[in-house]
């Protein structure tokens, strides 16, 4: 997902570079008519090298920006035909401190294990979703997700994130770099990004937790009693 974006950095960094590279060779063969940068620059000024010059910084800053863009799509895993699950249990020592242990599966469908210690009684995941527009799925972008972080909650009610909240303890690298970015451009952002608050956790050892992520929300199911404990959309 993503590799359009990859290959138009490339192509845009690689053409800026020749744009670069042509203002080089054009200066040096005058410089070394004229002998001296003074008669150089009072008798060949040239607005076609100034255009090639300003063409070419613009053009490698668009690059950079594209393979951010890369970066960050990277980081994400597509919503597929298969609802993603996550299963959070608690881990309890002698003279440790007590430990969250969520099972995931990364984006190569590969099982991945974190173990995260703690500090409080009431956890929420927190899963950034993004829906992204039209546009971008004809360049072959999908919906994605991906968890960020463990969030400290004070009750049921504190579940309300905003794209600026950040966690108590990273997961995956943190918040994404689309997260300020789209709190700061708003609907210039080409699609929508949430910040998704599961509803939280009693942190017990006996209890395991089973999360199903969607675009709209997040379901918690608590397996000591298969019951439904939350499905709220956001």
């Amino acid at each position: 997902m993503g590799t359009f974006f990859l290959i138009a950095s490339t192509v845009l960094f690689f053409s800026g570079l020749g744009c670069l590279l042509i203002v080089f060779v054009t200066i040096a063969r005058r410089l070394k008519d004229n002998m001296t940068t003074s008669v150089y620059f009072r008798s060949k000024r040239s607005y076609k090298t100034w255009a090639l010059s300003i063409a070419g910084v613009i053009l490698i800053v668009l690059a950079q920006g594209s393979y951010w863009f890369y970066n960050q799509v990277g980081r994400y895993i597509p919503f597929e035909n298969n609802v993603p699950k996550a299963t959070v249990s608690f881990l309890y020592e002698e003279y440790r401190q007590p430990r969250l242990i969520l099972q995931t599966t990364d984006q190569n469908n590969q099982l991945n294990i974190q173990r995260v210690p703690f500090t409080s009684d009431s956890l929420a995941l927190g899963v950034e979703v993004i829906q992204w527009k039209k546009v971008c799925q004809v360049l072959g972008l999908k919906d994605c997700y991906r968890i960020n972080g463990i969030y400290y909650v004070n009750g049921f009610d504190d579940t309300v994130a905003s794209l600026t909240r950040i966690p108590n303890h990273e997961l995956n690298g943190g918040p994404s770099g689309f997260l300020p970015l789209a709190a700061s451009v708003g609907g210039a952002f080409p699609g929508t990004v949430r910040l998704l608050l599961s509803k939280p956790v009693e942190a017990q050892g006996n209890l395991v937790y089973t999360l199903e992520f969607a675009r709209d929300g997040i379901s918690l199911t608590r397996a000591i009693d298969n019951q439904q404990a939350a499905n709220y959309p956001q």
